[in-house]
This record gives C-alpha cells, structure tokens and sequence, in this order.
C-alpha cells in the first residue's frame, strides 16, 4: 500500500472514533440537562452553549457509562432512559454494579446520576450479581470486562 493509501486509511478511522465521542457528548447533554432532540439543537445556536462547551461536563461517571455503552452495544440514551426492555435493563445494572464497586459512587450518589431511587440502584446491583454468578450469563463476561477497564 502507498503512504498516501495509509494516511487515508488512519484518517477516517480517527473521524469514525471522534463521531462516536462527539454522539457520545451529545447523549450526555441530552440526559445531563433533560433536553429533547429539538432542545438540544436550538441550544447549540444559542448564548447557552458557549457556557456549555466551556464547563466540564464529561466526568469519570459519563466515562464509565460511554465505555459500558460500548461493551454492550447499548445506547447511552438508552441506558439512562427508563426502559424495561431486558438487554437493556442487562447494560443499566451493569452501570450500576459499575459505579458503585468501581468508581466507588454510594447508592444515593448512583441513584442521583440515574435519576431513580436508591433502592432501585441496590436492587439492580443485586440482581446483576446474582445473574453474574453463573458463567454462561452476559453479566458474568461484562464484570470481567468493567474490572478490565
């Protein structure tokens, strides 16, 4: 292959890699400011989002929920919304399991990042750990790959 044929080559891997972390932001806000998809496009037009761009909104937290998104293939929108759809329920405790026994977040902590209550963050804890058990199970493979991150 030619030089050149390689710099393209590395080129739109690297463009593939900044659109997912620019979609990744963009979940983020979506979910840090409760913006709809319509909301969220005014705002990139307007004064706000200079104030916006300028703050840290992409803490250890969104990282470990954007890798966790990548693992399972799962949306951040998605596993922040309120779905009870069972592979994404999978990927919402494993978030869970993972910024409590990772990032070492306490449930109430957890439970505010989620915008749920904290016996809800305990019980998907336990019922991911309890599925983890068993080797065959996703859970077990994603604990394995969470503790690898």
């Amino acid at each position: 292959m030619s030089a050149l044929l390689k710099t393209n080559i590395e080129l739109k891997k690297q463009l593939i890699e900044a659109e997912a972390e620019i979609g990744a932001l963009r979940q983020i806000i979506l979910k840090r400011y409760n913006f709809k998809e319509d909301e969220y496009d005014k705002l990139l037009r307007s004064e706000r989002a200079k104030h916006l761009i300028k703050s840290p909104f992409y803490d250890e937290n969104d990282q470990l929920v954007f890798k966790i998104s990548q693992l399972t293939g799962i949306t951040m929108t998605e596993i922040m919304g309120r779905s009870r759809k069972p592979h994404i329920i999978i990927a919402r405790f494993a978030c869970y399991w993972a910024l409590c026994n990772k990032n070492k977040l306490s449930l109430s902590d957890a439970g505010r990042y989620f915008k749920v209550h904290h016996s809800s963050i305990l019980h998907g804890i336990h019922a991911f750990e309890d599925r983890a058990e068993f080797k065959h199970n996703i859970e077990y493979q994603l604990i394995q790959d969470i503790s690898a991150l």
